[in-house]
Parts: structure tokens; C-alpha cells; sequence
């Protein structure tokens, strides 16, 4: 408007706004030597390529807008017949920006704290992560289009959609370098999850080769003064936060759990590192807590939220950002917490929302859609969906083949718990509160655990047909994915001093009894003397080991997924001389479980009827024959949102 050209107009779409990225726009004064110098200053702050030399906020622009109006009179022109032609056009020129800025922003009447959206992404698909660029206006945020493998991209608020694709491998950027030119990313991870587990690397921010720091990394993030990262990564059975040096070196443990560390952020002041910490590896809820960089003090700072996903610390103030959901999981708000816990809830959204960055008062929100089917086949056939409230997670098959087990729930809390459907398709009949559950040897009963919302989850024992419920564990820890062995006792999984351990305990009542350390997900044979378990640290290796009362049973490893790959579900044949697994890369293998051979020329695929974005859930029953899966249809688009 004031020179007649666009700043950083160029020849195409991509090369505009690879120049608006990297460009400093032509002098000014190069062309309209006889513009004002408040009006070119004015100009050029707006124009920074840094967030924090542009105006905070636009009612000071116009305020500063307002100033020129009402003194370009006192300004003295380079010359008077330049001040003759000219001035009348600045002065014109200033007052219509002002007086139309003026009129939306300091006249029209706006309910205080109303928060302001702006939708960045249009296509179908899942967006993963996203991040503020330093020092520029853009965002870089890593999605899944239209089924196509996971990218990474370029965009700009006033974009609408012109988004610039980076050539870059899959990778889940985690922080930026203080100049903006390298990201730190972990390669090969296509989702945010809890346990995230990939190659740390800072990769070119424009595209380029990625340089390895760090393998077997999780959450982490960089301390762009400093120069130490904050990461998490996996030490026998525990999720260490270790400081490390800028090489990935020397590191130093700050913190530990059995559970799951995410969404690790390094302070502004680079004292200390906040982050979500989960009880469990397996659920999302969690609380957030601080540690201080040198080890020195570690804690919580909000309380324990049944979901809690998406954190950043504000630069504006010393406050930490997340995204929670304090009971219904269908619906989250934008929290505000302090490093004494003083919380405040900014913002509630009516539907699923995770915290992505924060910049100023403005921060990158991702909404989350899709559902998760329940689908039944058998052997081959086509499979049937017996999906309930559109969030159908399996967990097991009755043994005599006509029922299916499940979670499931909506916004409603109540809702959410254990089910029951039969397999013809009838009513389901919801038979607890807890999640993680299976059917008894009889079918008549079901063992599930507690919810976990306000003390950890202990075991529970439903009778199925009375509908009464006995709860069989009582220490404070976490337990988790119950299973029979044999009609008479109860195998679990148990956190206990930073280790993961099955435990057992009387299907009757009686005391909790450690059986082993170093596994989960237990399933019992049916003979009842051998029960199988889950380890390694990507949850991908498979132990079997006997079960002889009053001796410490020594676990034997049969069978390791490859790399990328983890375990879904695993559990034996009827005659327990067979072991079936599923896994995340939708297939079925079938071990042999005396030689821990794979029994058959290839594992065997699900094929196209179980196709989906991913395969969250699955039970076996019959020698395989019947089957039960859990898939989800996903999808979520990227906004900028201010409000705060």
C-alpha cells in the first residue's frame, strides 16, 4: 500500500513463501525515498522475521498507526515539493489503515477472553506434531494425507492450505535449534504416543541428510542456550529422563518410573524440565510434574487427569501449557499450571484437543476425530463389526466362542468401562468400571481392574451372573492386564520399584504374591503350569516360563518381533503347545511353544477386511479361528488458536 509492491512477491506460490521464510524484504526507502520515516518504521516492525521485535499486539499498531494521523504535520519532509506531492497521500494512507483497524479493534464491542481460531490444514488425513519456526511467522508440522506415508511441511497462518512439502524421511519433530536451522526429530516415528521409540537427530530445517545423535530415544528436547538435551529412553524395565550433553553423551538420570515419561520441555530458563508423567505405559492419564535440570528436586504440579496429552511452557510468563481432560476423555481443556501448582483451566473445548507449541499469547492446538470398530471374522470370512459406542477396544474372546470382551465408553463417564456383546449381535451389557479385562476358564466370570481416576487401579473379580464384584488386590500400585491361570489363581501386572513384574494373586481372595520381574501382559497356559509374558524395551519380545509354587521361575525368551514392530495381543492354543500373536503390522504369528520356533513359512496377514489407519486391539479364541480386532479410522487438522 505504501510503496505500490508486495514484499516478497516472487515468480510462483512456493518460491513466495520459501522468500516470506527466508527473505528480508527490499529496502523501503528504495522505492518511496520520501515515505515517512514513522510510517517506514512502522512498516518494517511489522516485517520482522522475529515474533518478538513485530507488535504484540494489533490495537498498538493501530495506536502507533493513530500517532502519524494526528502529527504528519510535524514531521518534516526532505523536501518541500516533495512534502507538497506526497504528504496529502501518507497522511490519507494512515488514516484509512488506522481509522479501519481503529474501528475493528478498539470500537467494535468483543466479549472479553473470546478465543479466536483459525483452521491451518484442509486435507483428510492425521496431523502428528506441530511447532512454531523461530524467528519467522511459519509453522512446520508433520502429517499423514490421504494415506500417503507420514510428511513433512511448511506452512503459513494466511496460507489456506499452500502448504509447502519438505523432502524429509518420517520423523516426529520434537524442538527447534535457536537459529531455526536444524530440528530435532525422531526418526522413523510416524505418531505422538507414549512411548515413542526411534532415532534422536537434528535433520536440515529446509530438507537434507539427518545426523544421528542418539538411538533407542524417546521424548526429548534441546536447551538452545545451554546446548544439553532433555530425553527420555528406556533402561531395563524403567522410562529414564536423563540430561545429556550436546554430542548425546555423559548423561545423567533425573527421573524414573515404571510408567511412561511424555512431552518432555525444557524451561525457558533451562532450570528445569516439565513433563507428563503416566503411572502406566499402557493409559494416558497422568499428571504433570517438574524436575529441576540438576536432579536436585522433582514434583507434580497439577493432579492426576484422566487423559492428558500436549505440554509447553510459555514464554510470556513462567507457566506451563497442557492440554487434559479432568473426567470426560471426549473432551479436553487448556490448562495453565505454575512451578508452585497453582492451576487454572483457560479454556474448555467440546472436543478432543492436544497442545502442540506455544509462541506468545498463541499457541498450535490439533484436533483429533475418527473411531475405533470392534470387527469379528472367522477364520477367513469376511468380518462382521460389532462396534457399540464408537469406541470398541477388544480384549478377549469367551472360550466357548460366542461372546467378545471390550472397553468402551462416550462423554458420558459413566459409560465408559467393561462390556460384554455376544457374538450374533445382541445387546452388550456393560459388567464394570475397568479396563484391561478377560474371561474366566468357565466364562462365568471376568477379571478387570479398577479405573485408576483417583487411586492406582487394583484387581477386580465380576461374576457374570449375579454381577457382584470382589476386589482382590489392595497395595497402592498400579495394576494392570489381569489374567487367569488355571480356574484358582489371577496373574497381573505390577510397577513395583521402577520395574515392570507379574504378580498373582487367589481367584478366592488372599494374599498378592510376586511371581517374576521383568514382563507384563501375562496369559496362562491351559494346563496352568506355564503362563507367557511380554518384555523387551519396545514390548516386543516373547517369555514363557513355568509356573512352580514357592520357586522364583526363571523366564525364557522365545520369539523377538524386528525392529518397528510390538505386540498386540498373545495367548496359547487349546492344547498349550501353540502360542498365537498379533501385531501392530496387522499380522498373526503362531510360535511353537516348546521349540520357540514360528510354525510355518510366513506370519500370516489380516488382509484387506482388517484395514485401517491402525490396529489398537485383538483376540484369538478356537486355535485362531475366531478373531476379534480393534481399528481405528483417524483423522485431525492443525489450528492456530489465541485466547490467552
Amino acid at each position: 500500500m505504501a510503496t505500490g509492491a508486495r514484499a516478497f512477491q516472487r515468480s510462483s506460490a512456493v518460491e513466495t513463501l520459501a522468500a516470506i521464510l527466508n527473505d528480508e524484504p527490499e529496502p523501503i526507502d528504495k522505492r518511496r525515498p520520501d515515505l515517512p520515516a514513522p510510517l517506514r518504521w512502522i512498516i518494517e516492525r511489522c516485517l520482522a522475521k522475529s515474533p518478538a521485535d513485530r507488535y504484540s499486539a494489533t490495537r498498538d499498531l493501530a495506536r502507533d498507526l493513530l500517532g502519524i494521523r494526528q502529527h504528519l504535520g510535524d514531521i518534516s519532509p526532505p523536501t518541500a515539493a516533495a512534502a507538497s506531492r506526497r504528504v496529502p497521500f501518507w497522511s490519507a494512507c494512515a488514516a484509512v489503515v488506522a481509522a479501519g483497524i481503529a474501528y475493528a479493534l478498539l470500537r467494535a464491542p468483543r466479549p472479553a477472553g473470546n478465543p479466536e481460531f483459525r483452521r491451518l490444514t484442509f486435507r483428510n488425513g492425521l496431523v502428528a506434531r506441530a511447532l512454531f519456526v523461530p524467528r519467522s511467522n511459519s509453522i512446520l508440522y508433520a502429517a499423514s494425507w490421504d494415506r500417503e506415508p507420514l510428511g513433512t511441511f511448511l506452512t503459513l497462518p494466511e496460507a489456506k492450505g499452500a502448504d509447502r512439502r519438505i523432502d524429509a524421511p518420517v520423523q516426529l519433530p520434537l524442538a527447534y535449534s535457536a537459529d531455526g536451522s536444524q530440528v530435532l526429530v525422531l526418526l522413523g516415528i510416524s505418531r505422538a504416543s507414549l512411548n515413542p521409540i526411534g532415532k534422536l537427530a537434528w535433520w536440515p530445517a529446509l530438507g537434507g541428510q539427518a545426523r544421528l545423535i542418539l538411538d533407542g530415544a524417546s521424548w526429548a528436547d534441546w536447551a538452545r542456550i545451554g546446548h544439553f538435551f532433555a530425553v527420555v529412553r528406556t533402561v531395563g524395565d524403567e522410562r529414564v529422563l536423563e540430561i545429556r550433553d550436546e554430542t548425546g553423551g555423559a548423561a545423567r538420570p533425573v527421573f524414573h518410573t515404571a510408567g511412561a515419561i511424555s512431552w518432555v520441555r525444557i524451561s525457558p530458563d533451562e532450570r528445569r524440565v516439565a513433563f507428563i508423567h503416566h503411572r502406566s505405559r499402557f493409559d494416558d492419564s497422568g499428571e504433570v510434574r517438574i524436575v529441576q535440570v540438576d536432579g536436585s528436586d522433582s514434583h507434580a504440579v497439577s493432579p492426576t487427569f484422566e487423559s492428558v496429552a500436549g505440554l509447553a511452557w510459555s514464554g510470556l510468563k513462567d507457566e506451563i501449557w497442557f492440554t487434559a481432560a479432568k473426567e470426560s476423555i471426549y473432551s479436553t481443556s487448556l490448562w495453565t499450571t505454575t512451578a508452585g501448582g497453582r492451576l487454572q483451566c483457560a479454556y474448555s473445548f467440546p472436543d478432543y484437543l492436544q497442545l502442540q507449541d506455544v509462541s506468545g499469547d498463541q499457541c498450535l492446538l490439533t484436533s483429533e476425530t475418527g473411531d475405533t470398530k470392534l470387527l469379528v471374522r472367522r477364520a477367513a470370512a469376511a468380518a462382521a463389526e460389532l462396534s457399540w459406542l464408537g469406541s470398541s477396544m477388544v480384549t478377549d474372546l469367551s472360550h466357548d466362542g460366542k461372546s467378545v470382551l471390550f472397553i468402551d465408553g462416550t462423554a458420558d463417564q459413566n459409560s465408559l468401562g467393561t462390556w460384554v456383546r455376544p457374538l450374533d449381535g445382541g445387546e452388550a451389557v456393560r459388567v464394570a468400571d475397568g479396563q484391561f479385562a478377560s474371561f474366566s476358564p468357565s466364562d462365568q466370570e471376568v477379571v478387570t481392574t479398577t479405573p485408576g481416576r483417583s487411586s492406582p487401579a487394583q484387581v477386580v473379580l465380576v461374576s457374570l451372573g449375579s454381577g457382584s464384584a470382589r476386589t482382590l488386590t489392595t497395595e497402592k500400585v498400579v495394576h494392570s492386564f489381569p489374567a487367569f491361570l488355571g480356574p484358582e489363581t489371577v496373574l497381573f501386572g505390577r510397577a513395583m520399584n521402577g520395574r515392570n513384574e507379574i504378580w498373582e494373586v487367589p481367584s478366592d481372595g488372599g494374599s498378592e504374591r510376586r511371581v517374576v520381574a521383568g514382563c507384563d501382559k501375562p496369559a496362562g497356559s491351559p494346563s496352568g503350569r506355564e503362563f507367557l509374558c511380554i518384555g523387551g524395551e519396545r514390548d516386543n519380545v516373547l517369555f514363557v516360563s513355568p509356573r512352580i509354587p514357592g520357586q522364583e521361575p526363571v523366564l525364557r525368551r522365545v520369539y523377538e518381533l524386528p525392529s518397528g514392530a510390538r505386540f498386540v495381543y498373545a495367548r496359547w492354543s487349546s492344547t498349550g503347545q501353540r502360542i498365537y500373536l498379533v501385531t501392530t503390522l496387522r499380522r498373526i504369528v503362531t510360535i511353537d511353544a516348546g521349540r520357540g520356533s514360528v510354525v510355518g513359512d510366513d506370519p500370516v496377514s489380516l488382509g484387506e477386511s482388517i484395514r485401517a489407519d491402525s490396529l489398537l486391539g485383538a483376540a484369538l479364541s478356537g486355535d485362531a479361528a475366531l478373531q476379534a480386532f480393534s481399528v481405528s479410522h483417524l483423522g485431525s487438522q492443525l489450528y492456530l488458536f489465541k485466547g490467552r
